[in-house]
């Protein structure tokens, strides 16, 4: 009995030292019938011809070289590439276990699932707030609330691109937005009404590599790219008032609106920039939040360093 397809892709940039343990935990995968597409966003390195070999050494491995598009232009030549029914995404300097798309696989098939997620090993992520510990399926209103404290392990899960397995029609039309920062965020706010069912594989099966020089690394911790998030953050509280989850509307809102705040304290050349953003978020979406939250918030508008020590923060 022929195996359905499945596309992996695997953006690449500057990974010499990541790319081949990477490509070969793809190789090791218990589920063969898969295709491997290898795309080279203008590495200046050896990525390139790493690749290159990789396709020489497993036919299923296919290689486009690209001009650099970042991250979501990589995924995205990917996805136009991809013939597969089930796609997942696999960054280049992280490594998954044999079983990563068997288990996905056989849960999204046995339950007639849109898309499947699986557990990651990570030492930045903390413990779950959830005890799941068998296999379960999630309903969307379900996945969402998984989005609503941005701070735990179940937000990241829901969130990242790299831990599930798609059906095809769960992306048709689908694309990254290209030219941001925390593209998850918003490729999540795409599919997070558009499904009925995800299923949930309390299994690591993929293996997270935390990399200094990715945008989450040390270095660009305060990189004003990073104000991005929030523009996701608006996305999704506009997506959620037309879908009329205005529960989901208003804590995504508090959660972007303390977080800038928070921002505006540990950051002090920063702090024009994230109250810029925090006075547009708020007056952009004031109506979903209470009294007592607006009451809060203004006060943080008029008078931040007496809103600092009232919360704690200055």
């Amino acid at each position: 009995m022929s195996l359905e397809l499945v596309s992996i892709i695997i953006p690449v940039y500057n990974v010499e030292a990541y790319l081949k343990e990477c490509a070969a935990s793809i190789m090791n995968q218990t589920y063969t019938d898969f295709e491997a597409i290898l795309v080279d966003d203008g590495s200046t390195d050896s990525s390139g011809d790493i690749c290159d070999s990789l396709k020489d050494l497993d036919d299923r491995f296919k290689v486009i070289h690209q001009k650099n598009r970042g991250l979501s232009g990589a995924r995205n030549t990917g996805l136009a590439q991809a013939r597969g029914e089930y796609i997942c995404f696999v960054d280049s300097d992280d490594m998954v276990s044999p079983g990563y798309v068997a288990e996905m696989m056989d849960a999204i098939k046995a339950e007639n699932a849109d898309l499947a997620i699986c557990d990651v090993e990570s030492a930045k992520l903390c413990e779950p707030s959830l005890d799941i510990k068998d296999r379960c399926t999630l309903k969307a209103s379900e996945c969402r609330d998984w989005l609503k404290d941005t701070r735990s392990r179940e937000y990241v899960l829901m969130v990242v691109a790299w831990n599930k397995l798609y059906s095809r029609a769960l992306l048709e039309g689908f694309a990254y937005d290209e030219g941001k920062w925390h593209e998850d965020e918003f490729a999540i706010n795409k599919i997070i009404f558009k499904f009925e069912k995800a299923v949930f594989v309390p299994k690591k099966l993929y293996k997270y590599r935390d990399n200094s020089e990715g945008i989450t690394g040390e270095s660009n911790k305060y990189n004003k790219k990073h104000l991005d998030v929030f523009d996701a953050y608006m996305e999704r509280i506009g997506i959620s008032v037309q879908n009329r989850d205005l529960t989901l509307a208003n804590v995504t809102l508090v959660n972007a609106l303390y977080k800038l705040t928070e921002l505006y304290f540990k950051n002090s050349t920063m702090s024009t920039a994230y109250q810029k953003k925090f006075r547009e978020i708020f007056y952009t979406y004031r109506r979903y939040l209470d009294v007592k939250q607006s009451l809060k918030y203004r006060l943080f508008l008029k008078f931040p360093r007496i809103y600092g020590r009232i919360i704690g923060l200055d």
